[in-house]
């Protein structure tokens, strides 16, 4: 800043000063004159008798004090032509006001009534042209001088100093302008026109002072501005996909009016030079605060193919420029669909995917249609043609199912990565031959023009190799000899998913053990199997190691032992399919350290109910605590002092965690008080309840609340889930928001004086009220209700529940190949299903192969006796494992059979006797009666069974 602007500043700082200085020191002349001395008025009442004749002494008292506070102002002036200060001016001002309404109501109560008002007339008169025309708007133009005019002026200068640009320095001038001439008004309410005079000369400096050190500041910011103006923006027009070139300088006007060239930085970021449009670059232009501007047009270019060929029977290669701007509709190929068209971002080059393949050997036609708008749509045809041929030939290594029909091997011609299609290769004029070391055909023979192999009754493995001759019997192709594996897929793994480490009922999420645990084992591994089937229990057929023998030991039923502190990999395997994970083997035993409470604060009534907070208990690990008392605990409440006697505002009762964790608190209020209840262990503090406890037990108000917060408002009637229930409570609540209990005046029958609830759709949920008023809702189909609370006819309250149904049902199932019955004895179950082995006696087999619509850890069952497939219930809850029992049990579908033979099935047995002819058709069904799957068996038994 220049020393012209920063001394003129200086100066408008030292004259605001002086002046603030001089005003303080004439207030204090002033403030010491006796007329003014005190800023209130006190008068001692006068009696009755002397009352009539001072009514004139007041009335003259109230005029002197008025004219007073003119004084107070233009007397001092008048001496040494010096401004009162406002807080002097105003305290006249006051004690005129002070002393007028006493006059007034001293002439209302004793002046004789036919003088009253002549009097207040002359008192108010007075009070007119001195308090409010005199010394009221002295102290109006003195506040307009120095409480806004002034301050404005400094803010302005202060802004100035701040100021970077032009800009902001006349925006600050401007707005000090508004200030200034909006006070004009309130500058000339004072009456004397000599004070009128000065109080606008010093409103006028300030406005002009500060007026010319913004100038000055402006003067000084233009000096160093280089660059006036920059030129005229330019505009540039490019094709799509052309590079945009803008000018590295522009030219600018500089502030002597010559032009000079200066660096430029553009910024391209908002123009896509891919798209057609019309665009703006902005660029930064060097030692300047300017903008040059480019308007950039892109032009749209239109898309040119200039050649189509085959690359294989599905897939043609488009060559041409701007092939990006095409989509695969805009081609066509007769008796084909066009599924996908991409473009390479480096070639150009585009890519057509077929649907179905093309001939081999026959022209296409491929058509490009381009739709312009106003005109008929341009067409062009390209031709090309497909021609196979084989130049190399492999057979791939396959593993197949020992009883699957329909089967077949396959190969690979030349470099493709995808399976060969054996017809295609035949209509191209190809002879294919599969060759195998063993007669494992449908047709029965070593060799096969199909490869389809037998449906059962295959070798361990066998060995085969594919020869491809063309139209006059010439080989042109021969696979290598390749082995094939043949297992029962129900039992080969493709991908295991995942697992549980659980101890007892708990699950464990942090793989820790700790050392010397028992009980800890892996279950509930889930995968995919070879026949199809996923995400289905594979417990059974895994096998488990450990790296680090050291650490922990697994056997072969996931049973973990630890041995020692430290890590080791446990690794669940199925023949190529393998996971793993870290377990941890820590020293230090299990202790609870962290609990997560369903509420942090807990408001009682002395006379009311108990309150519950949910609590979940975690070890140091991080795992659930299952079969904790919460006695174990130590329960710190705050007291108060009832009869010199400390009391604890609450007394704490602990239930024990369930296999997830959970339990609750019950906290009985007993003396009213505020503070806290601190949960312990040792001396560790692991949570904090804010506890307030009333004396108030009027009912204020009612709520419709989850008697367990932890509960929500879906219930769910899969058995498993445990979840088909919920309870509400009607609950008091006192003024201040504190729980009284619940309203046990609630019943399910209308009564007056009671509240009565009810489900609006009995057939989704239904309602109970036991005698404490808890309200119980009951899930009982699918759907939707609203349980409301009415007082007679008035609702008072209401709250929806929604139903679902998890239970899983039979989703699909894979059915065993039965060929014809041609010898009589029994067809079983297991001939159609795959069964597991029996695990004990009068144990079920459990079924494989076969998905449900909602997962389960449960094995899946067959009760051969009533065909009934069900989710076995674990031990412990009560029921025998492996035995169907209609209560415990959650049934996922049936097996039937049907017949048209003589005889009857025995529950999944049909016995098939000698001279049969008919059919079986065993039917599976889900549990709603929907059919998942059959199996039609054809049977012909001979008279006489060779």
């Amino acid at each position: 800043m220049s020393s012209i602007v920063k001394h003129s500043m200086d100066y408008f700082r030292y004259r605001r000063e002086n002046f603030k200085k001089m005003n303080k020191k004439k207030a204090i002349k002033i403030a010491t004159a006796s007329a003014i001395a005190a800023t209130g008025f006190v008068a001692a009442a006068p009696t009755q008798t002397d009352a009539a004749v001072n009514v004139k002494g007041e009335v003259a008292r109230a005029k002197t004090v008025m004219y007073d506070a003119m004084y107070a102002y233009s007397k001092p002036w008048l001496a040494t032509d010096e401004l009162v200060d406002r807080t002097v001016a105003y305290a006249a001002y006051k004690k005129g006001e002070a002393q007028y309404k006493y006059a007034v109501n001293y002439v209302k109560k004793y002046a004789p009534a036919k003088e009253r008002t002549g009097i207040l007339t002359e008192l108010a008169n007075v009070r007119t042209k001195y308090l409010l025309g005199r010394s009221l708007n002295y102290i109006k133009s003195w506040n307009a001088l120095e409480l806004v005019v002034e301050p404005a002026a400094a803010k302005l200068v202060n802004n100035v100093e701040k100021a970077t640009s032009v800009e902001a320095i006349n925006a600050a001038k401007a707005e000090l302008k508004k200030v200034y001439d909006g006070q004009q008004g309130e500058l000339s309410k004072v009456v004397e026109s000599s004070i009128k005079a000065h109080v606008k000369s010093e409103a006028k400096n300030a406005y002009d002072d500060a007026i010319v050190i913004a100038d000055e500041s402006i003067a000084e910011l233009q000096k160093g501005l280089k660059v006036k103006e920059v030129s005229a923006s330019a505009d540039k027009a490019i094709n799509e996909g052309e590079t945009l070139t803008l000018p590295e300088t522009v030219e600018v006007t500089l502030v002597n009016g010559q032009k000079a060239q200066k660096a430029v930085k553009w910024d391209t970021s908002k123009v896509d030079t891919k798209k057609a449009g019309k665009y703006e670059a902005k660029g930064d232009i060097d030692d300047t605060d300017l903008e040059a501007t480019v308007k950039v047009e892109v032009k749209s270019v239109a898309p040119q193919v200039t050649d189509v060929s085959a690359i294989n029977s599905k897939t043609v290669k488009v060559t041409g420029t701007f092939l990006d701007k095409l989509k695969a509709e805009n081609f066509s190929l007769e008796g084909n669909k066009v599924t996908a068209f991409t473009v390479n971002a480096e070639t150009g080059e585009g890519t057509l995917t077929f649907e179905s393949v093309v001939p081999s050997g026959k022209e296409q036609v491929l058509k490009l249609t381009e739709k312009v708008e106003g005109e008929a749509d341009k067409v062009i045809e390209f031709k090309f043609t497909y021609t196979l041929a084989i130049e190399a030939i492999s057979a791939n290594a396959l593993i197949v199912d020992n009883d699957t029909a329909n089967q077949s091997l396959t190969f690979k011609l030349n470099k493709d990565v995808s399976d060969a299609d054996l017809a295609y290769v035949k209509a191209a004029g190809y002879t294919v031959e599969f060759q195998a070391t063993s007669a494992v055909f449908a047709n029965g023979n070593s060799n096969s023009d199909t490869g389809v192999l037998a449906s059962s009754d295959l070798p361990e493995k066998f060995a085969y190799k594919v020869v491809i001759s063309d139209m006059d019997g010439k080989k042109v192709a021969e696979s290598n000899l390749t082995e094939v594996k043949v297992v029962d897929k129900s039992n080969v793994i493709k991908s295991i998913d995942s697992f549980k480490l659980v101890k007892g009922d708990l699950e464990l999420s942090s793989n820790t053990v700790v050392a010397s645990e028992e009980g800890v084992q892996i279950k509930g591994v889930v995968g995919d199997k070879a026949d199809g089937t996923n995400n289905t229990d594979i417990t059974g057929l895994v096998e488990y190691s450990s790296s680090n023998k050291n650490v922990a030991i697994v056997d072969s039923m996931g049973v973990i032992l630890p041995v020692a502190p430290g890590t080791t990999t446990i690794t669940i395997k199925s023949g190529e399919a393998t996971k793993t994970f870290t377990l941890t083997i820590a020293s230090k035993a299990r202790e609870v350290s962290n609990l997560t409470l369903s509420t942090s604060s807990v408001r009682l009534v002395e006379a009311g109910s108990n309150a519950t907070v949910g609590v979940v208990v975690k070890d140091q690990y991080g795992e659930l605590v299952d079969s904790f008392n919460l006695a174990n605990l130590s329960y710190e409440a705050s007291t108060v002092s009832v009869d010199g006697e400390a009391k604890p505002i609450v007394a704490v009762v602990g239930g024990t965690t369930d296999e997830k964790g959970k339990a609750s608190l019950t906290l009985s209020p007993k003396v009213a008080g505020t503070g806290t209840v601190k949960i312990k262990s040792g001396d560790t503090v692991l949570k904090t309840i804010t506890v307030s406890v009333s004396k108030e037990i009027a009912v204020a108000n009612r709520k419709f609340e989850l008697a367990d917060s932890a509960k929500d408002t879906t219930l769910d009637l899969f058995t498993e889930k445990d979840d088909a229930t919920v309870m509400f409570k009607y609950n008091q609540y006192n003024a201040s928001g504190y729980l009284l209990g619940a309203e046990d005046n609630i019943t399910e029958a209308d009564g007056d004086g009671t509240y009565k609830v009810s489900s609006s759709n009995p057939a989704a949920a239904s309602v109970g009220v036991t005698a404490d008023g808890t309200i119980t809702v009951t899930g009982v189909n699918n759907g939707s209700t609203n349980i409301i609370v009415k007082e007679g006819s008035v609702e008072r309250a209401r709250v929806t529940v929604n139903v679902t149904d998890s239970t899983p049902t039979l989703k699909t199932i894979t059915l065993k190949e039965v060929n014809k019955v041609t010898r009589a004895g029994a067809v079983e179950a297991d001939d159609v299903l795959s069964l597991k082995p029996s695990e004990g006696v009068n144990i079920d087999r459990a079924v494989q192969n076969l998905t449900l619509t909602t997962s389960s850890t449960n094995v899946v069952r067959l009760d051969e006796a009533t065909g009934k497939l069900y989710l076995d219930n674990p031990a412990g809850t009560g029921s025998m494992v492996g035995t169907f029992e209609q209560d415990k049990e959650t049934p996922i579908g049936t097996i039937g059979i049907t017949e048209n033979l003589a005889g009857a099935p025995v529950g999944t047995t049909y016995t098939v006797a000698a001279g049969s002819k008919g059919t079986l058709v065993y039917s599976i069904k889900d549990s709603s009666g929907k059919v998942v799957a059959t199996q039609v068996i054809e049977v012909e038994v001979p008279v006489t069974t060779p």
